[in-house]
């Protein structure tokens, strides 16, 4: 029997995408194909985690684009979006209105 494979993820600040994209995500978890188990992204209580090239957002807006190229580039699978993450010096960030 050989080892598992490890996937990686790049733990990222939700403040690296804009609320509007945040509620994309939000979107796409929850929609049918979260309920078929084909989703890439799924949604908690702090954020999102994302595969980095599952996506069926046509196009896929600026500022995710821009998370998933930079984790690619990094060796990521995956992007974990967490609201208490530290921000990623060189991505741009996004006001998000407290609530």
């Amino acid at each position: 029997m050989s080892a598992p494979k490890l996937r990686p993820f790049l733990d990222c600040s939700t403040s690296h995408i804009s609320p509007d994209t945040a509620d994309a995500l939000e979107q796409e978890a929850n929609g049918i194909e979260a309920t078929m188990n084909a989703s890439p992204v799924m949604a908690g209580p702090h954020g999102y985690f994302v595969h980095v090239s599952g996506l069926s957002f046509t196009p896929t807006p600026d500022d995710l684009k821009a998370v998933l190229d930079f984790a690619k580039a990094q060796g990521a699978d995956y992007v974990l979006f967490d609201s208490e993450a530290p921000e990623i010096e060189g991505l741009p960030t996004y006001e998000w209105e407290e609530g």
